[in-house]
């Protein structure tokens, strides 16, 4: 195992990239610390009513106070991070920086109780949150997500507008996780967890304790790079991608499956047999599996456990004046590719893209046949009302 600059990325043989599987549980409490000190009003205590009596708790918030230092572990000057985590990483080292230069110039500091200073420090990420107008830049990161949904609306009535029946294919392409020895995770360890903790904190802890992890996720990077190996081999994979007509992706994360993919693959219904949908599924989702990751990943096909009786069904083949099924997938299939609950909040560089749409080719029917108008206003108003 090599080294790199991460505490909680690192590589393993073959040169891949891993993530520590404990990376994703932090990034999700420590936004879910930094959602309650900027749209709460908790400190560390709450007021209970237990048995007629009122009583003092620990709020939800003061459950985060002994994790604050490792939130702070997630900080990597080579991500781009959630408003809202750079705010903190700020803070949290500014805070450190004035504990060093108070100890180093000999200023005497009166001690302060673990309660005491993490109201403090509460209070100020407050305060420095409206001076600098954080809550502005969440809203503009978290913008991307409405300007998808209105991108794949769009991508829809485009795609519909060059063919008349379509076949959907949902397939959710996932990554085994790594395994490594105790004596990689030694090397690891002895190689850069040292200076890494002194880079992030400002002085020698000397505590690696906590930084031991024996599961690894592949990195958001790996993911975009097989994701761009999938979508270019498709020219040159005819006898799966030949009748493709149109495609939408969106890398995810969640704390137990790490870095994903979903997918919609959309196929002309004309040039492929609609009843062999669950087959065509289940071979793009072994070309990932084999082919494209070589065997680190495995896929879920949507197509083969969505009950067609489901009233919400909505892949298979869709007729272009079927105003339902339209709407399904619009909402069920292309919006859960835009949906905001599981969005990357790690990039490894600003402006990277998780999410994407497109066509194989394009369009040449403009100006040639006949317009098709069967169904469309109801169509287009179904659309209005589900945007």
């Amino acid at each position: 195992m090599s080294t790199s600059t991460d505490v909680h990325t690192f590589h393993g043989k073959g040169g891949k990239v891993y993530v520590a599987a404990s990376m994703f549980s932090l990034i999700d409490k420590a936004l879910a610390f930094m959602r309650l000190v900027l749209y709460g009003k908790e400190t560390y205590y709450k007021q209970k009513q237990f048995c007629g009596a009122t009583i003092r708790v620990v709020s939800d918030l003061g459950g985060h106070c002994d994790s604050l230092e490792d939130y702070f572990t997630l900080y990597s000057s080579q991500a781009t991070f959630h408003p809202a985590l750079t705010f903190f990483f700020e803070e949290w080292r500014k805070r450190l920086v004035d504990l060093n230069s108070a100890l180093e110039q000999g200023t005497v500091i009166a001690p302060k109780g673990r309660v005491e200073g993490f109201n403090e420090f509460v209070a100020k990420l407050r305060r420095r949150a409206v001076e600098t107008g954080l809550k502005k830049r969440i809203h503009d990161w978290e913008s991307k997500v409405k300007k998808n949904w209105k991108r794949i609306q769009e991508f829809e009535k485009q795609l519909f507008e060059r063919c008349g029946r379509v076949l959907v294919i949902r397939l959710d392409l996932h990554y085994h996780a790594a395994k490594f020895s105790k004596e990689e995770l030694v090397e690891f360890l002895s190689n850069e967890s040292r200076d890494r903790v002194a880079e992030l904190s400002r002085f020698e802890t000397g505590d690696e304790t906590g930084l031991v992890v024996m599961e690894g996720r592949v990195a958001f990077d790996e993911v975009h790079r097989d994701r761009t190996r999938l979508f270019a081999n498709m020219k040159g994979k005819r006898s799966l991608f030949k009748a493709l007509v149109g495609y939408a992706w969106r890398i995810e994360w969640t704390p137990l499956a790490g870095y994903h993919l979903h997918t919609a693959f959309m196929f002309n219904a004309a040039e492929v047999n609609p009843i062999h949908h669950k087959d065509l599924a289940q071979r793009i989702g072994r070309y990932w599996k084999d082919q494209v990751t070589k065997g680190r990943g495995y896929f879920h096909s949507c197509n083969n456990n969505w009950d067609p009786k489901h009233p919400k069904y909505a892949i298979g083949v869709i007729e272009h004046s079927d105003v339902e099924k339209r709407a399904q997938f619009r909402k069920a299939v292309l919006g859960y590719l835009t949906k905001d609950s599981q969005a990357v909040q790690v990039l490894p560089f600003k402006g990277c893209n998780g999410f994407g749409c497109g066509f194989v080719h394009q369009d040449r029917s403009k100006g040639r046949g006949r317009p098709r108008t069967k169904g469309l206003d109801a169509v287009e108003r179904c659309a209005k009302r589900s945007g």
